[in-house]
C-alpha cells in the first residue's frame, strides 16, 4: 500500500473524531450516553483528564480519570494495526477495554472512593447516574 492510500484511509478516521465532538459540543448533547442513559460513559472525565494532564497537573488528571493514558497507547495501537502482531493487537485493546469497564464499575458503585481532597475543598467524583438529559430537556 502505498502513502497515499494510507492516507486516504486515515481521513473518514479523523473526520469523524474531529467532527462528532463538536456536533456533541455545539447541541449541548455532550456524552451520548449519558445524555440518553443518565450514567456516565466508562470514557468520563477522559476530556478533563487530557486538560488537566497536558496543563501539568497529573494528580488532577488522575482524579478524573486514572486510565487517561491508555488513549494513546489505543490510537497507535489501532493506527498501526497491520504492522504489529495481531496477538498483541487483541491483547492490549481486551486488556484496555477490560480495565476501563473496571474502574467504570467502581466509580459508579463507590464513588465516595474515588472522590479526593485539595486543600480545603473536596472534588466530587465525576462519574454519576441521574436523570437522562434528554427527559430534562422534555420536561423543561
Amino acid at each position: 500500500m502505498d502513502k497515499k492510500a494510507a492516507a486516504s484511509e486515515l481521513v473518514p478516521g479523523i473526520l469523524v473524531f474531529c467532527v462528532i465532538p463538536i456536533l456533541l459540543y455545539v447541541t449541548g448533547i455532550g456524552c451520548p450516553i449519558k445524555f440518553w442513559t443518565g450514567v456516565s460513559c466508562p470514557g468520563c472525565g477522559m476530556t478533563r483528564a487530557w486538560l488537566a494532564a497536558l496543563s501539568g497537573h497529573l494528580d488532577l488528571a488522575m482524579m478524573y480519570h486514572p486510565l487517561f493514558w491508555t488513549v494513546p497507547l489505543i490510537v497507535v495501537t489501532a493506527v498501526f494495526h497491520k504492522r504489529i502482531p495481531r496477538r498483541l493487537y487483541v491483547a492490549t485493546l481486551i486488556v484496555c477495554m477490560v480495565a476501563l469497564l473496571v474502574v467504570w464499575a467502581c466509580r459508579l458503585f463507590a464513588p465516595d472512593a474515588w472522590a479526593t481532597v485539595t486543600g480545603d475543598e473536596h472534588v466530587r467524583d465525576v462519574v454519576s447516574v441521574g436523570m437522562p438529559r434528554w427527559l430534562e430537556w422534555m420536561a423543561g
